[in-house]
């Protein structure tokens, strides 16, 4: 009998590395343990887990979620193994810890094996253009898929160009942070003149980057066990 989530695990920042300690050494950073076959916050047992091979987990991804696997997106990678789980022990602790680290973990498709709903941990997601004022923005940095250096100068190239194409001038930069690393620096200007409120003129200019879903923890009803 599968548990009831499974998470592709993609391969972009393995380096090589077998996937399940690797995916062991990832929990571990959020306080999520893997012991034998039991799943853990801390000490406390959150409900259970099994790795499967791509064979073995491929069959239980739902039909749409396996062609989703087809097309991941640029900050992904291929598809090596699964984490099959679940946290029917302590639901509020899979809700609150194990989901938000799944998504940054498997940089891929994390699906129900009873009823095929699945979410796409890494899309491309809109934001206003105020998210880039201070240290709080696009979820304190939650949202940004790693802090690796192609992917944070891309986000800050598709920043700077949506500035400019709303007619505002600005320099985005990256800060050093475990916050918000892409940021308005300096002044926001509009047609010379310094903007006093910039989030205020960001506010209503949008754009479009490749990161975390995050809006999907909010779904209860899909993480729930």
């Amino acid at each position: 009998m599968p548990y009831t989530f499974i998470a592709a695990i993609a391969d972009g920042r393995l380096g090589g590395a077998d996937y399940r300690d690797w995916t062991r050494r990832q929990l571990a950073d959020h306080n999520l343990h893997l012991d034998g076959d039991e799943l853990k916050l801390g000490g406390d047992l959150v409900g259970f887990y099994a790795f499967l091979d791509r064979d073995q987990g491929a069959p239980l991804m739902p039909t749409e979620a396996r062609r989703a696997l087809a097309d991941l997106g640029p900050y992904s990678g291929n598809v090596v193994g699964y984490l099959n789980w679940t946290h029917t022990v302590d639901e509020r602790a899979g809700h609150e810890h194990v989901a938000p680290a799944i998504l940054p973990i498997s940089r891929s498709i994390v699906a129900r094996t009873n009823n095929g709903h699945y979410r796409q941990a890494v899309r491309c997601v809109e934001f206003s253009l105020s998210t880039l004022v201070g240290k709080h923005g696009f979820a304190d940095g939650d949202a940004l898929i790693s802090r690796d250096d192609d992917y944070l100068s891309y986000v800050q190239r598709e920043a700077q160009a949506a500035i400019t194409a709303t007619g505002l001038s600005g320099d985005i930069v990256r800060f050093e942070s475990h916050h918000n690393p892409i940021r308005l620096a300096g002044d926001l200007r509009l047609h010379g003149r310094v903007v006093d409120v910039p989030e205020r003129e960001l506010a209503g200019h949008r754009f479009r980057i490749w990161a975390l879903d995050l809006a999907s923890l909010a779904d209860w009803e899909f993480w729930s066990d």
